[in-house]
């Protein structure tokens, strides 16, 4: 406690001064204290965790906003620097620099650390902690990204560019590297090329000066005009094409291709063109025989946000032609090309209008498994074809005639999922009255993916209205399901019949139904905690059906502590403490010390946690960052809605984002 101590004699002055100035009362600056001493007790545990720093960040983050729209009501903006103005920002970074010290291996952590010290402006403090993020994690792409951002907010391209080559050589298969690399050789293009106009419409003026005075022209100028021709080939896009040749050498990958065509698409440069041309002769030349490198070259020159008109027909004639020979051709695999294709003719007549466009792409792909031999249909072909035959069919004859060619489809591929939803659609549009017979032959053959067998598995419920009847439904299918080869099905199973019950079962009958279902159908895991999730947020929840669940549950391996600390706390919530201590107290007599630690962690942040939050995911709420009196709020939030168009990016804070870091998108 003696740290503690300290740091609330490092806060009093800082607290003090923004008492002085008016932007704190009293009685506010007592409660940020007591605050600020829970959340510094909590930093020196003996395991403190992540959370801790970062639920500490976020409420500094929110005093600091508090006080800059305090600052603007009471006009105090133009006053000189003063400690008030800062110290709130210093003690977000001393304790983000508490937080990555602690935990050294945690790039998201650093990752935050940068972009708020680079929010804040701190330029000095960013290029530090970029430095020293890369001294530990030397093969971390974000931190080369932010390293090279960095570089070019402080206008050193050359920095910047030694940042990614840097990174590059340690992850040459990074697409996300090369792409920023990219961006940024282009961008520095663009401003070269403003810079080079201003200073030449500069040169120009002097030059017809000279001239009209009847002077020589300087040496000075005659070099400069020398200087700018021999930027030309640079203006051009040399180092540009440098970088598209060493991407797609070092990684010669469809995304990469992908990546890279869309920034070129997108970015604002008069070199679009010819770069796009130089990137698609890269992709012909590295992956002629790649089925999703051929698609790609099929649709290159298609904008993404492509929208109907004279010039797009023939862009997609185009492409349907090129992937139509690609699907015939024996050196590519017909399967995969054949899936491509139909993924993209299916996409293709959802999004344009035209009738007849639409019926040039239907008949492009029933043409194509016409005429192909039957070793190289694929099940996506057929089923993108009963897909789109679905949606033109109109009269009877059509509906007649599609349902024969699905017949004909599931005979050449029997054991294909992907076909037979399709057909059971088209089945049940027309209203065929044998589908029992086809549902159950389709159950029977069927094989594919667990959300393509569940959806065929339950196809025929809906169809049936009487609520005893799909329980004898939802009965046979469980019981066939946990014969079936897929091991996933009866699970998946399992949870539509659990939420079945919930919906259509009073409490005593639901009682009955669950003890029926944990007995003969043995659930897993996620069953129990699904079930348990239901019964706990169901209005009339059951005590006896919740302990029915966990005694269960807890006799699956593994999973004793989650039922126990499930059970436990909905008993605590419900004034059971007793009852919840006897569960804990059980569970950890088959525990060995291990998981008597983990247990009671656990147990005891959930005793310490308000009853409406969870111990891990603490929702600041505004009343908590400080005990604003009534009629201060109210200004506060007029004021606040009186400088919202106002406010500039600098006087923002954002909220920080606790989640692990998955990807960084650098804008320029």
């Amino acid at each position: 406690m003696e740290f503690v101590m300290t740091r609330q004699e490092a806060m009093a002055g800082e607290l003090k001064e923004l008492m002085l100035k008016g932007l704190l009362t009293e009685t506010e600056v007592k409660h940020i204290v007591a605050r600020r001493t829970a959340f510094e007790s909590a930093l020196i545990r003996l395991e403190p965790k992540k959370s801790d720093y970062l639920r500490y960040i976020e409420y500094l983050m929110a005093l600091e906003a508090l006080r800059r729209k305090r600052m603007k009501r009471l006009d105090l903006t133009g006053q000189g620097p003063s400690k008030a103005d800062y110290c709130l920002v210093e003690a977000q970074f001393n304790v983000f620099e508490r937080a990555v010290r602690r935990f050294k291996d945690d790039i998201s952590l650093w990752v935050q650390f940068i972009e708020h010290a680079r929010r804040e402006k701190a330029v000095v403090l960013t290029g530090k902690l970029t430095a020293r993020a890369l001294q530990l994690h030397p093969s971390s792409v974000p931190l080369y990204i932010l390293a090279a951002r960095h570089q070019m907010e402080a206008q050193t391209p050359g920095g910047a560019r030694t940042m990614f080559q840097r990174g590059l050589r340690l992850n040459p298969e990074s697409a996300e590297l090369w792409t920023e690399y990219l961006k940024m050789e282009l961008a520095y293009i663009e401003t070269l090329r403003r810079e080079l106009k201003r200073t030449r419409d500069l040169r120009k003026q002097l030059i017809k000066k000279v001239k009209k005075k009847g002077e020589e022209i300087p040496d000075e100028l005659k070099e400069a005009v020398k200087e700018d021709e021999s930027m030309k080939e640079i203006m051009d896009g040399a180092i540009v094409r440098e970088v598209i040749q060493s991407a797609v050498e070092a990684h010669p990958k469809v995304v990469l291709f992908t990546t890279l065509r869309r920034l070129l698409f997108n970015h604002p440069t008069p070199l679009r063109d010819s770069l796009l041309s130089e990137l698609h002769a890269w992709l012909v030349k590295l992956l002629p025989r790649d089925p999703h490198a051929i698609k790609l070259s099929a649709v290159w020159w298609i904008d993404d946000n492509w929208t109907e008109g004279s010039d797009i027909v023939d862009k997609l004639h185009s492409a349907n032609s090129k992937m139509l020979a690609a699907v015939k051709s024996e050196d590519i695999d017909a399967r995969e090309m054949g899936s491509l294709y139909a993924q993209w003719i299916s996409q293709s007549v959802r999004r344009v209008n035209s009738t007849p466009l639409k019926e040039y792409f239907t008949r492009s792909l029933h043409s194509l498994i016409a005429n192909l031999p039957r070793t190289r249909l694929c099940p996506t072909l057929l089923a993108t074809d009963l897909q789109l035959a679905a949606l033109r069919q109109a009269e009877p004859d059509a509906k007649a005639k599609t349902l024969t060619r699905a017949r004909k489809y599931v005979n050449l591929l029997p054991t294909s999922a992907e076909i037979w939803i399709p057909y059971l659609s088209l089945a049940k549009d027309a209203g065929t009255a044998e589908w029992r017979t086809l549902w159950n032959e389709a159950r029977d053959k069927a094989r594919g993916s667990v959300d393509e067998l569940c959806r065929i598995w339950l196809w025929g419920v809906p169809l049936v209205d009487d609520v005893k009847e799909k329980d004898e439904i939802y009965e046979e299918l469980l019981k066939a399901s946990m014969q079936h080869p897929s091991k996933d099905l009866h699970p998946h199973l399992l949870l539509q019949y659990i939420d079945h019950i919930y919906e259509t079962a009073p409490t005593k009958s639901r009682q009955q139904r669950l003890q029926h279902l944990v007995s003969h159908y043995l659930p897993s895991d996620a069953c129990y905690r699904f079930c348990f999730s239901k019964e706990m947020h169901s209005e009339s929840s059951s005590k006896a059906i919740l302990t029915l669940l966990y005694e269960r549950w807890r006799q699956i391996d593994g999973e004793e502590i989650e039922a126990a600390l499930r059970y436990g706390g909905w008993l605590l919530r419900n004034g059971d403490g007793k009852g919840a201590k006897q569960v804990i107290d059980r569970t950890r007599t088959i525990l060995d010390d291990e998981g008597r630690a983990i247990l009671d962690e656990n147990w005891v942040a959930m005793l310490n946690a308000p009853d409406d939050e969870d111990l891990d995911e603490v929702e600041m709420k505004e009343e908590d960052v400080v005990h604003v009196p009534p009629e201060l709020e109210a200004e506060d939030d007029a004021s606040d809605a009186a400088s919202t168009s106002s406010a500039g990016e600098s006087d923002e804070v954002k909220p920080l984002d606790t989640s692990d870091f998955i990807s960084l998108n650098v804008e320029w």
